[in-house]
């Protein structure tokens, strides 16, 4: 994985990206086209969210070797009060008889000295659709580790609303807030680039390309600071 060391860097590579990208999908068939995209750009973004990462504990003057980057899925139990819902003998004697689990991730999992302290979904645009899910995998993430600190860093938001105003506050809209309601802790999200994603207008063809500006950057990387600096 690529790590970039400066927001000067992360920049550089964002233009880079946007810049060669579609002339490189132009070499895959038709059908193979959208997933080349989504895959390089989901790559690319998932590195920058590590590299930001990386240079908020950097900043707050944290030990490298306590901090672990990573995403491998953890074990989540079935819950026992299930049981008592099951009304079929044989079903319930069926679970009660073999461990069920479900492997839950999201993108990023972040370890300081060996405990998982903050989760962070890393998305190229998110709909509300795709919000119920990233809150369901937090859920899960969180009856494991209730004190799990959650983030979702999109490069675009097709949430309705203000969030891809990249105003000082973001106000948010009704069926964001309407969802996030229905769970017992809080998502911080930050968008990246400003203007609602529009599904005919792909930033990475000419003509809709989406300047990405330091100041978003740093307002991720301070986000990483605050949730992080209690850990130090």
């Amino acid at each position: 994985m690529e790590i970039f060391n400066t927001t000067a860097a992360m920049l550089a590579s964002y233009n880079d990206m946007m810049s060669s990208i579609n002339e490189a999908a132009q070499t895959q068939s038709k059908r193979a086209y959208g997933g080349f995209v989504r895959g390089v750009k989901g790559k690319w973004w998932e590195a920058l969210t590590h590299s930001l990462i990386l240079l908020a504990w950097k900043e707050l003057n944290g030990k490298r070797k306590d901090l672990e980057i990573q995403a491998r899925k953890i074990k989540i139990p079935i819950r026992q009060s299930y049981l008592s819902m099951i009304e079929q003998e044989d079903v319930k004697a069926h679970i009660e008889n073999k461990p069920h689990f479900f492997m839950a991730s999201v993108d990023k999992h972040v370890y300081v000295k060996g405990a998982f302290v903050m989760g962070i979904e890393c998305k190229n645009y998110t709909e509300n659709a795709m919000l119920k899910r990233i809150m369901l995998d937090f859920m899960m993430l969180r009856s494991q580790y209730p004190n799990l600190k959650c983030a979702l860093f999109q490069l675009e938001s097709q949430l309705g609303g203000d969030h891809s105003e990249l105003n000082e506050i973001t106000l948010g809209s009704k069926s964001s807030h309407t969802i996030m309601s229905l769970f017992d802790f809080p998502l911080q999200i930050v968008t990246f680039l400003k203007g609602e994603r529009k599904v005919d207008q792909p930033i990475h063809k000419p003509g809709f390309y989406k300047q990405l500006d330091e100041s978003q950057l740093l307002i991720a990387k301070e986000l990483l600071k605050k949730e992080l600096i209690e850990f130090i």
